[in-house]
């Protein structure tokens, strides 16, 4: 796959997510400007080098508006010169750990596209740094200062306080993976061939990812139709402890061929936002004809917005595993590519 390519799959997918808060601002030889509306008052703008994914990385910029414009920051990564009024909710020192954290995730995908991460990471540093600031308010909680502005909160995660797992259920939960490819389960360990709409597609489940005691599962499928996508999530739901998770989030995305257009849909499952995440993951790499769950089962420890991250991560990582993720552009050309 050539830069171009790679850009243009890249565009495409980011326009498809963010909608009227994508947008190319100049496109010429020397290099092109996309600006992406992170949050109502967060802006991110990103220099895009002709080499870029493969040799170079984008060069960020961090625009913060707040109070109808009245305050405004930017922070660029090639000057590291802040900008703006000192009355503004983001200090230099938060706007240089966000571009410290842009720069590290840019160097860690060396060679794949990467604007999708700096806009996930930017959500979730927002949003700490929101509920941070409301709950430094007289008497008001960190909780309702970002539901006030739409943004993600830590409530129904707070919920799923009175049904968190035992140590012995989180135990047992971790080797869940190991038990799918016993003799007694009802899910294949192989590959994943597709099989008619009668019968339930092979269901691969991923390794379990603890965190704060909180277990992590994904589980992908091959399908071509909704009918699979239901018998897939059917048969999960049939295994006592994927029907007992706190979640059980999907996202699915299947390829019309004779239109072209694509038949996709998600479910949060009570964790807000979470399958909208998932389906976003799906677009952007372009993943066609899967069923992706992710499993949650609450440890009793509140993750905060880190937990969009994880099952996203999780998700990600499953999804390479079966080969829907091309590693790099190298493995593009070679013709290790996306199943379809």
């Amino acid at each position: 796959m050539t830069y171009e390519a790679a850009q243009l799959e890249e565009e495409e997918a980011l326009a498809a997510i963010y909608a009227e808060h994508f947008r190319v601002v100049t496109d010429d030889a020397a290099a092109k400007i996309v600006r992406i509306r992170v949050e109502d008052d967060l802006w991110l703008s990103a220099v895009i080098p002709t080499s870029y994914p493969s040799l170079s990385s984008p060069l960020a910029e961090i625009h913060c508006d707040r109070d109808h414009h009245r305050h405004s920051h930017q922070y660029d990564r090639r000057h590291r010169d802040q900008r703006g009024s000192q009355a503004a909710v983001i200090d230099r020192a938060t706007l240089e750990g966000w571009m410290d954290r842009l720069d590290q995730l840019a160097s860690d995908s060396k060679g794949q596209v990467v604007l999708f991460q700096w806009v996930e990471y930017l959500k979730e540093a927002w949003s700490d740094l929101h509920q941070a600031n409301a709950g430094a308010g007289a008497g008001q909680s960190a909780t309702d200062g970002a539901a006030a502005t739409g943004l993600p909160t830590d409530l129904s995660e707070d919920d799923d306080a009175d049904h968190a797992a035992t140590d012995a259920e989180l135990q047992e939960i971790a080797m869940l993976s190991m038990s799918f490819s016993s003799a007694e389960s009802r899910h294949a360990s192989g590959g994943l061939a597709p099989r008619p709409d009668s019968a339930c597609p092979v269901i691969l489940s991923g390794d379990a990812y603890t965190e704060r005691k909180s277990v992590f599962v994904a589980h992908v499928a091959t399908v071509h139709s909704e009918a699979q996508v239901s018998l897939v999530r059917s048969e999960l739901l049939q295994n006592r402890k994927i029907a007992a998770a706190t979640h059980n989030i999907m996202a699915y995305r299947i390829h019309r061929p004779a239109t072209g257009a694509f038949a996709q849909d998600c479910d949060d499952d009570g964790e807000d936002a979470a399958g909208g995440r998932l389906l976003q993951l799906l677009q952007l790499v372009d993943a066609r004809n899967v069923v992706v769950v992710v499993s949650r089962w609450y440890g009793g420890q509140l993750l905060g917005p880190s937990r969009f991250k994880i099952i996203n991560n999780v998700a990600r990582a499953q999804l390479s595993k079966c080969g829907y993720i091309a590693t790099d552009l190298e493995d593009a050309d070679s013709g290790k590519s996306k199943k379809r």
